[in-house]
């Protein structure tokens, strides 16, 4: 192609046109910068505010309150944590009782049901064992444990494959 200027279109494009997207690109990014920052000091300052106003109503309520509302305020919270006690300590918890027997198993009992009485407040223990020396270790631990009041044998017998089968009731 005679009389075409290849030159022209491998000189380099000008600084200045890559400059101007550049700077607005800047710009408008500090610019978002600066309105977010704005915005978050302004709530800032709100929450500053609203909590002040708080804290003043506050010791305005307990400057205006009078010592019968007072006395009426800890009668309530006192007799709120004497019931709360008190049904805390009347309360067993069946899960808590199972997790302390399950810990004192010795190995060679096997235990096929459990049951807890909330009325009579006892735990029905039924398994098997190889032996009468295990089942007897296994009283023994079961008396140690600091949560059980009584504990009687209901059942104790030999089964037709040979393994001792047992039931305990566990007074709590």
């Amino acid at each position: 192609m005679p009389g075409m200027n290849l030159a022209q279109s491998a000189q380099p494009k000008g600084v200045g046109q890559y400059l101007g997207k550049g700077l607005i690109f800047v710009i408008l990014s500090i610019v978002v910068v600066v309105a977010i920052w704005g915005g978050l000091s302004y709530y800032e300052n709100q929450l500053i505010q609203d909590i002040a106003d708080v804290e003043a109503q506050t010791t305005q309520a307990r400057v205006n309150m009078t010592q019968d509302q007072i006395d009426s305020i800890s009668d309530f919270q006192f007799r709120i944590n004497n019931i709360v006690e008190s049904g805390k300590s009347s309360q067993t918890e069946p899960m808590a009782v199972l997790e302390s027997v399950e810990g004192a198993i010795l190995p060679g009992i096997t235990l096929s049901n459990y049951s807890y009485n909330v009325t009579q407040k006892t735990v029905d223990l039924v398994g098997e064992s190889d032996s009468f020396r295990t089942i007897v270790q296994q009283l023994t631990v079961l008396k140690k444990l600091p949560d059980f009041k009584d504990l009687s044998v209901s059942k104790l017998e030999r089964n037709d494959v040979g393994r001792i089968n047992f039931a305990f009731i566990i007074a709590l």
